[in-house]
Parts: structure tokens; sequence; C-alpha cells
């Protein structure tokens, strides 16, 4: 395919990281052509499970669901971040711009949960997302606040497909 450079998805500050798990970093990056933000993700390590996780984005991709954050580049690249510079596996994914669903369970003190109707809604949509997954015999296993992000309109999508396993035959 037509993998980029993160040179064309420079990360700006470290104010930039949108997420720092135990086996990778999210950070959002520009497209400096268009000015679309993306969210990269970057495993910490040399990982062999980044391919898996691609061939997993790719099928769920596919299906074009609402409710599953797609997948919008992968490759590797240079990344220069936190005074290290390296080539590094990258996953370049649509940016959801509220957080995960975490943060607005525990942290946002102003907004102080969901009411009953939307967390329905919310959950409904959620339960959509994990459908398609089983319809491609894929199994998450990490579905969890912190790996539900929420886009502009706060639908939920899920993301992190990192521990995935499809069945085996």
């Amino acid at each position: 395919g037509d993998h980029r450079d993160l040179h064309s998805f420079p990360t700006r500050r470290s104010s930039d990281l949108l997420s720092f798990g135990g086996s990778a970093y999210v950070l959002k990056v520009e497209d400096e052509k268009t000015g679309q933000y993306y969210a990269a993700k970057v495993p910490r390590d040399s990982d062999d499970s980044f391919e898996k996780e691609v061939a997993i984005f790719k099928e769920l991709n596919k299906q074009n669901n609402p409710y599953i954050i797609k997948m919008i580049d992968y490759g590797t690249g240079l990344i220069n971040w936190l005074e290290e510079e390296e080539t590094k596996y990258y996953i370049i994914m649509e940016l959801a711009s509220n957080h995960d669903l975490y943060e607005y369970i525990y942290h946002v003190e102003e907004n102080k949960g969901f009411g009953e109707d939307i967390s329905k809604v919310i959950f409904y949509k959620i339960l959509k997302g994990v459908e398609v997954f089983h319809e491609l015999e894929i199994c998450h296993r990490d579905i969890k606040p912190d790996n539900i992000v929420l886009d502009d309109n706060f639908c939920p999508k899920i993301t992190d497909p990192g521990l995935a396993e499809k069945k085996k035959l």
C-alpha cells in the first residue's frame, strides 16, 4: 500500500500525547498537506503484534461501522519525540476529539456522567460495534472505558484492537 512517512504527520508538542498505555503511546498528529488531525499509535518496543493489529484493522475497515475507529494508514517512520529519535511502527487512525469514555466516567467533574437516556444510547452503539467484531469472528479481548473514544458528536467508537484474536479454525 501507499504508506506515508511520519514526516508528513509531524508530531507537535508533548501536550499532543493522547494516551500512554503499557505497550504503546498515542499521539495527536497533523497531516501537513491537509491540516487534518489524526491519532498515531506507536508501539513502545518493537512489537510483533503490530502486523496482527493492522490485519484486524483492515478487516474492520471493510465493514465501515460508525462505532469502530478507522485505520487511515500504517507503516514505519522516524519518530522524534521525548528526546529520542528512532524508526518505529505506527498506525494512523481517525481522531476522536472528545477523549475516551473513562475520562467521562471518572474525570470530567462538570459533566457528572451522562444521564440514563444518553448512557443507554452510548451502550447500544458500543454493542453494535462489538457485534461487528463477533460477526468477523474476532474477539477484541480488551473492551473497557479507556478503549471507547468519543467523536465530535459524542458517538462512541471502539478502538485499540491490539489484543484482539481472530478465531482459529
